[in-house]
C-alpha cells in the first residue's frame, strides 16, 4: 500500500508540473519521477537525463558540447543522434591561415583560405627586396652587393655603385670643349647634360676638307666653304667625289651590273660594264597565245607585233567538252561537243565536265524496267544502275505423265520431260486399272 501511494503522489506531480520531456518530466521537480525513462526529454543534444529515486526528481545530463574551434565550420549537433555536424561556414567569414605572410585570409568551402600575400618591396637602390618571415608578418631587408650600380641624385657624377647599404658617389662629369666651335660647358646637377657654349660665329675653323674654302663657325656648327662640283660624266658613271687632300674630282665607273640605255627599245637589261653601256638580251617577241604567231619587235618603241596564226590551226579553247578547236581571226574557235550518250539500260545520258572531259553517268532511277538478258527471269528492274534480275520463271508439268521441265534462258520456253514409261497413272475411266503412262499418254489398263 505504501508503494502505490508513492505511485499515485508521482502521477499527481507530473500531471500537475506539465510535460517538459518526452516522458513528462520536467528537469527540477520533486516526486514527479520513478525511473529515468521518465525523465528522457527527447534530445539527444542535452545530454542523457536521470531519476533521482529517493526525492522523484530529474537531473539534467550533460550537453553535448560540439565546438571544435575551427571558424570556417558551424557547431551544431543533431537532436536525434546527438551526433556533432560541422557544415561549412558562409564563405567570406574570417578567419586565420595560420601565415602571418597574407593578409585578410577567409572561409571559402570550409576551409581557411590564404588572403593577400604580403609584398616586400627594396627600401631602396642599395636594398634588395626582402622575404617575408611567415611568424611576424615582418619583411626583411638586404643589402645589395657592394659595387652595385645606384644613382647619388647628383647626375653630374658617374659610376656611382652600393657601399654597405649607402650609394656613393662616383667621379665627376668633365664638360670638355665638344669641338672647335663651343667652349668648354658646366655639368647641371640635375641632369648631368654639359652645357655646350657656341664660338662667336665667324671664328674661323677647319672643316676637315680641304675641297671646301672659307670653313667658319656659324652657331656652333663649322660650316663648309663653297665645294667642288664634281659631276658625273656619263650614264655610265657616278659623281665624283673630291679628294680632300688634293681637291680633285675622282671619275668612278658605275658598279658592272648598273642599269643603262643603249637607246635600242629592242634589248632590254642593258648594263654597264667598265664604265660603257652593253646591251642587254633582245626582246623576245613570244606568240601571245595558241592562235598568234611569234612577233617581231619595233626598235623605236620596243613593241612586238602579234601576227595571227592562218585560220583552220589546231588550239584548244580550255572547254575539254569540245574536240577539233580552231583558229579563226585570231581567236580559238570551239569544236565538235563531246556527246555523253547513256552507256547501258539503267544509266541516263550524263554531261560533260569542262575541265576534265569526263562523262558524268547518272543512274536511272530504282525500280525502271530493264533487261537481265536471260528470258528465264521475269520482272527485271534497275537498281543503283545496276540491272536486278526479277523473278524466275516456274516450269510446272503439264500432266501426271510429264515431269516439270526447265527454262531456256534464250527463249524463256519451258521444256517438257515425259515421265519414264510404266509410271502409274488415271486415265479418267474408273472402269480401267493398271493405267501406266507410255510417251507421255497415259495408257489404259
Amino acid at each position: 500500500m505504501p508503494a502505490l501511494r508513492l505511485a499515485l503522489a508521482i502521477v499527481v506531480t507530473c500531471a500537475l508540473a506539465g510535460s517538459a520531456g518526452a516522458a513528462g518530466c520536467p528537469v527540477g521537480v520533486a516526486g514527479c519521477c520513478a525511473v529515468d525513462a521518465d525523465c528522457d526529454d527527447g534530445d539527444m543534444c542535452t545530454g542523457v537525463e536521470t531519476c533521482d529515486a529517493s526525492s522523484g526528481t530529474c537531473v539534467a545530463g550533460t550537453a553535448v558540447d560540439c565546438t571544435d574551434g575551427d571558424p570556417c565550420t558551424d557547431d551544431e549537433c543533431d537532436p536525434a543522434t546527438g551526433a556533432c555536424v560541422h557544415p561549412a561556414a558562409i564563405g567570406g567569414t574570417p578567419c586565420e591561415d595560420g601565415d602571418a605572410c597574407t593578409v585578410g585570409d577567409t572561409c571559402e568551402l570550409g576551409s581557411c583560405a590564404p588572403g593577400t600575400p604580403v609584398v616586400c618591396t627594396a627600401l631602396d637602390q642599395c636594398h634588395d627586396a626582402g622575404t617575408c618571415d611567415s611568424l611576424t608578418g615582418l619583411c626583411s631587408t638586404p643589402l645589395t652587393a657592394d659595387g652595385t650600380p645606384c644613382e647619388d641624385g647628383d647626375a653630374c657624377t658617374t659610376g656611382d655603385m652600393c657601399l654597405a647599404g649607402s650609394c656613393m658617389p662616383g667621379a665627376a662629369v668633365v664638360c670638355s670643349a665638344l669641338d672647335q666651335c663651343h667652349d668648354a660647358g658646366t655639368c647641371d646637377p640635375s641632369t648631368g647634360v654639359c652645357s655646350n657654349p657656341d664660338m662667336l660665329d665667324g671664328t674661323a675653323c677647319d672643316d676637315a676638307d680641304a675641297c671646301t674654302v672659307g670653313d667658319m663657325c656659324e652657331a656652333g656648327h663649322c660650316a663648309a666653304g663653297k665645294p667642288v662640283p664634281c659631276v658625273a660624266q656619263d650614264q655610265c658613271h657616278d659623281a665624283g667625289t673630291c679628294n680632300p687632300a688634293t681637291g680633285a674630282c675622282s671619275n668612278p665607273a658605275k658598279a658592272s651590273g648598273s642599269t643603262c640605255t643603249d637607246d635600242d627599245a629592242c634589248t632590254v637589261g642593258d648594263v654597264c660594264e667598265s664604265g660603257s653601256c652593253v646591251p642587254g638580251a633582245p626582246v623576245v617577241c613570244a606568240a601571245q597565245d595558241e592562235c598568234h604567231d611569234a612577233g617581231t619587235c619595233n626598235p623605236a618603241t620596243g613593241v612586238c607585233s602579234n601576227p595571227a596564226k592562218p585560220n583552220g590551226s589546231a588550239c584548244s579553247d580550255d572547254d575539254a567538252c569540245t574536240i577539233g578547236d580552231t583558229c579563226k581571226g585570231g581567236s580559238c574557235t570551239p569544236g565538235t561537243a563531246v556527246v555523253c550518250g547513256a552507256p547501258d539500260q539503267c544509266h541516263e545520258p550524263g554531261t560533260c565536265n569542262p575541265a576534265t572531259g569526263a562523262c558524268s553517268n547518272p543512274a536511272k532511277p530504282n525500280g525502271t524496267a530493264c533487261s537481265d538478258d536471260d528470258a528465264c527471269t521475269v520482272g527485271d528492274a534497275c537498281q543503283a544502275g545496276t540491272c536486278v534480275p526479277g523473278a524466275p520463271v516456274a516450269c510446272t508439268a503439264l500432266d501426271q505423265c510429264h515431269d516439270a521441265g526447265t527454262c531456256n534462258p534464250s527463249t524463256g520456253a519451258c521444256s517438257n520431260p515425259a515421265k519414264v514409261n510404266g509410271n502409274t497413272c488415271t486415265d479418267g475411266d474408273a472402269c480401267t486399272i493398271g493405267d501406266a503412262c507410255q510417251g507421255g499418254s497415259c495408257v489404259p489398263g
